[in-house]
């Protein structure tokens, strides 16, 4: 990612998020005046540092290498030692890659066009979120978080 990818992210962060809260990112530096910029003092921000070691220390060729030692910083504000992690984002980005063929590397369906993967995105981000009920909370993620009431259907989306 660029330094330019990450500050449009966080800008569109801080657009979409209201209120005090408390970010968690991996240890990349050009963080670090983005977050500040953007969010001033109004945000709890961590980093979450993960130590794999080398490449060559892995045995398989598509193996991820052993996780050796984890740090948790506190970069400004107050937040929750305890809550800083990646983990949450780590588990959505290996749902997204395990159900979304196209973002796969070696696979057919890897898409050429932007257009392409964005309008598969927004299909995938459709059906995970406002159709499909996941077993840990009984409903969807749009019926828990109280925007939807009932679990939506291709037709509702397209009438929509």
């Amino acid at each position: 990612m660029k330094p330019e990818t990450a500050l449009e992210f966080i800008s569109e962060l801080r657009e979409r998020v209201t209120g005090r809260f408390q970010l968690t990112s991996d240890g990349w530096r050009a963080y670090l005046p983005i977050v500040e910029f953007v969010f001033g003092g109004d945000v709890d921000y961590g980093w979450e540092i993960k130590d794999y070691g080398t490449a060559e220390e892995s045995r398989e060729r598509y193996s991820p290498s052993k996780l050796k030692a984890v740090k948790r910083e506190i970069i400004s504000g107050r937040p929750d030692k305890d809550l800083i992690t990646t983990a949450h984002i780590e588990r959505n980005n290996l749902t997204v890659r395990t159900r979304m063929r196209r973002l796969t590397r070696l696979a057919s369906g890897f898409s050429k066009k932007k257009i392409y993967l964005a309008a598969a995105l927004a299909l995938h981000i459709f059906a995970y979120n406002c159709s499909t009920v996941h077993s840990s909370i009984k409903q969807t993620p749009a019926q828990a978080a109280g925007i939807a009431d009932s679990v939506w259907t291709w037709g509702d989306l397209f009438a929509y």
